[in-house]
């Protein structure tokens, strides 16, 4: 996955100013009793080179927006260290990934915006999220793999959150239902496959 910030007028240039903050991503770990954990993954800008070589291909014109954004992108590490991800949010002891805007914080930083600032600034703007998706198309009866990109809107006075599901698709032999491996209860010949939800 890869994911940026970007504007309404689209600018090719990468807008963020640490100024006002900065999109990091995280692995947000709940513990038995509830409480979360959040642990900051590193993250490098994006090269056409890891785009094209770590991400399925995509639709033309998603691949035009991909490209037209690559500047603002942060991708993860070309290092093939594993980011593991179980359990639903909101359940004890589950790890899921998620990506946020961090304020600035004057702590570290005198010349940070103030709060009223930074939120005036996040007006109009929006996070980018590039991601793959491998799937079995029941229409065209084969898997699928492609390369998608989605814009989040940012708005303070409501909930933005975008869930992202990691699921399974298991095939079905249809000439031999009653030897399946899962079962069948009220279902008919049209269920092909089933989804099994996985984490965030």
């Amino acid at each position: 996955m890869a994911f940026g910030l970007s504007d309404y007028a689209d600018h090719i240039e990468n807008i963020e100013d640490y100024l006002y903050g900065n999109l990091e991503a995280m692995r947000t770990i709940r513990g038995e009793d509830g409480t979360l954990d959040y642990i900051k993954v590193e993250t490098e800008p994006c090269t056409k080179t890891y785009l094209t070589e770590k991400f399925y291909p995509a639709m033309s014109f998603v691949q035009k927006q991909i490209e037209f954004n690559s500047e603002k992108l942060h991708c993860l590490p070309d290092n093939d260290v594993e980011i593991k991800v179980f359990g639903e949010y909101d359940e004890p002891e589950s790890s899921t990934f998620s990506v946020f805007f961090t304020s600035c914080d004057t702590l570290y930083n005198a010349n940070c915006r103030s709060m009223d600032e930074v939120t005036e600034w996040l007006a109009h703007k929006y996070i980018i999220v590039v991601y793959t998706e491998h799937r079995f198309s029941q229409e065209s009866g084969r898997e699928i793999e492609e390369t998608k990109m989605a814009r989040i809107p940012i708005n303070k006075d409501s909930n933005t959150h975008y869930k992202f599901e990691i699921q399974i698709t298991h095939l079905v032999d249809l000439d031999n239902l009653e030897s399946s491996y899962w079962p069948i209860g009220d279902r008919t010949y049209k269920d092909f496959y089933r989804i099994k939800t996985l984490p965030d």
